[in-house]
């Protein structure tokens, strides 16, 4: 309660929170526990959802370029396979494309 907050000195209101604190992260360590495993036993997944952010930064890009997003998707996955060095990606960039 406040009342009980108030009358702690700062060095056992300090050992509360970090009592309580251990509390949560044990609770999510176990409620993580069946990803945690997934994950250890598939090594083509991925710890964070980096691929999902960057498609959504993709999108994104393209619709602040005035292009329509699902058409410039497109374009770019039938774009990919004829580039043949990796200086010519910059080409695919929203910026770079004239959509049809």
């Amino acid at each position: 309660s406040n009342a009980e907050k108030q009358s702690l000195t700062p060095k056992e209101f300090v050992a509360h929170r970090k009592t309580l604190l251990e509390d949560h992260l044990a609770k999510y360590r176990l409620n993580q526990w069946v990803t945690l495993v997934r994950f250890l036993e598939h090594e083509e997944i991925t710890p964070d959802n980096n691929a999902a952010e960057n498609a959504c930064g993709l999108i994104e890009t393209a619709k602040l370029n005035g292009k329509e997003p699902y058409a410039y998707l497109r374009y770019i996955l039938h774009q990919l396979p004829l580039v043949e060095q990796s200086a010519d990606w910059g080409s695919l960039l929203p910026w770079n494309v004239t959509l049809v």
